[in-house]
């Protein structure tokens, strides 16, 4: 996450990590600690989730951050089979 903050301070507007576990809210605290200033943006795509994406957003940067969280609707027959997360989504 280091090198993302980095990244926004060098000049990008912000920079999304993967989704990670809260410990990683910890670390990016952490991090925005040493660089006044960022923002620590977060969002699990719903209230309360415990996977996060964070960005490291620059304090001026007045655009909206996309955090590359999509809603999607799933259709099928139940007949056939009941869909778990890793048929949809991948283990």
């Amino acid at each position: 996450m280091l090198d993302l903050a980095e990244q926004v301070v060098k000049g990008r507007p912000y920079r999304v990590a993967d989704f990670t576990s809260p410990a990683g809210l910890v670390i990016a605290d952490a991090i925005k600690a040493n660089y006044p200033q960022l923002i620590v943006k977060t969002d699990g795509g719903y209230e309360g989730a415990e996977r996060i994406r964070i960005a490291f957003v620059d304090s001026d940067f007045n655009g909206t951050v996309d955090m590359g969280i999509r809603a999607l609707k799933v259709n099928w027959d139940p007949r056939f089979r009941l869909l778990t997360h890793r048929d949809v989504l991948g283990s």
